[in-house]
């Protein structure tokens, strides 16, 4: 497991480096009508947006905040939004 080094405003140094970053689009109603064989993906992710759903980047900069893992891994693994 990777460290990071503290900080002046840390307990210690977090570890880092296993942490998930997950995308979970709950479906409801209004998102089902907009599923169909010539689905709007634009109308789509905006709808998913106003239902709460946070895009992967966005979600891991939060875990980023928090210390739990670094940009550079962000960076890796979550693809940039389209």
């Amino acid at each position: 497991m990777k460290r990071i080094a503290p900080d002046e405003d840390t307990y210690g140094a977090m570890p880092v480096g296993y942490c998930a970053l997950r995308l979970l689009l709950m479906m409801t109603p209004e998102l089902r009508k907009l599923i169909t064989d010539k689905t709007d993906v634009a109308a789509l992710r905006e709808q998913a947006s106003r239902e709460g759903m946070k895009p992967l980047r966005i979600s891991g900069a939060l875990k980023v905040a928090s210390g739990m893992t670094t940009p550079e891994e962000v960076i890796k693994v979550a693809p940039p939004a389209i």
